[in-house]
């Protein structure tokens, strides 16, 4: 039971590894993770908000990444990847971005969903396909996919 939560970054910014992750869960305080295989026993089955982050030299939370999981009573598996190259983007949840897309794409018709490729804050599903109309922070904006 349970969750594993892995975390990882890109080889080429191992400068990440001096500054390790942390996460709360459903709103508790901040605990400190590592880069790696981090497992949580005393995660109940359920359904959990997760946030993973990291403090880069005096900035304060960079490589965001937020995510809403289910966790079943034999527990999940979980990764979380680090931006790739600036350190201020959005983190990702690779299995949990998968699971939008398939869900955006069984809902058949045109309508906003959150950003597949975690760039913006959602983006619309024409109902066929991504397009490039997104919104952040509220401003509708174009980010062809």
């Amino acid at each position: 039971g349970g969750l594993m939560l892995r975390t990882g970054f890109f080889p080429l910014a191992f400068l990440l590894h001096f500054f390790p992750p942390k996460g709360p869960i459903d709103g508790s305080p901040p605990f400190d993770l590592r880069w790696g295989e981090n497992p949580l026993p005393g995660v109940p089955p359920g359904r959990h908000h997760v946030r993973v982050w990291f403090r880069y030299m005096f900035f304060g939370e960079c490589g965001v990444a937020d995510g809403v999981i289910d966790v079943p009573p034999e527990g999940m598996f979980l990764e979380y990847k680090a931006p790739t190259w600036f350190v201020f983007n959005r983190g990702r949840f690779p299995a949990l971005e998968q699971q939008q897309v398939v869900a955006a794409q069984a809902a058949g018709g045109g309508a906003w969903h959150p950003d597949p490729t975690g760039r913006a804050d959602q983006r619309y599903w024409d109902g066929q396909a991504w397009t490039g109309h997104v919104v952040r922070a509220g401003q509708q904006s174009w980010d062809p996919v």
